[in-house]
């Protein structure tokens, strides 16, 4: 859907996510700027908070068509291109090694340590158990 703000056009689009089946961003084309409110987060309402692999790499294949500058996550301070890459490129790579290694934990955390070559941040860490506990739910 797209909505006129005279001047001004915003995009919404579904887009999913583990978060939630009906998540929906708000992309302003004119300031290149991308509002995905918690599309990015895990599942908080499971048993156990997780990310589903395959729900997370399509919604970070459609997040990538937007050519916004700018990402507004809505826990957060806003984020450059950059940072939002950052992400992409952590959820990607940690969903790639817990399919790889069925959800093993230990062998996830080891695996994507080395690839990073430093030690993991607490965020890396929770990232890792929510894709091990969407391997199992």
């Amino acid at each position: 859907m797209e909505i006129d703000l005279g001047g001004i056009a915003c995009t919404l689009e579904r887009v999913g996510g583990s978060h939630a089946s009906d998540a929906v961003v708000v992309y302003v084309k004119e300031e290149k700027i991308l509002f995905l409110g918690d599309c990015i987060y895990a599942d908080i309402y499971a048993k156990n908070r997780n990310y589903k692999i395959d729900e997370t790499i399509r919604l970070l294949d459609r997040l990538a068509v937007f050519d916004a500058e700018t990402y507004i996550l809505s826990h957060g301070q806003p984020i450059s291109k950059q940072e939002f890459i950052q992400e992409a490129t952590m959820l990607r790579a940690i969903a790639a090694l817990t399919d790889r290694l069925k959800g093993n934990i230990p062998n996830v955390t080891e695996a994507y340590k080395q690839s990073v070559e430093r030690d993991l941040t607490e965020d890396e860490l929770q990232v890792i158990d929510e894709f091990a506990m969407g391997c199992f739910f």
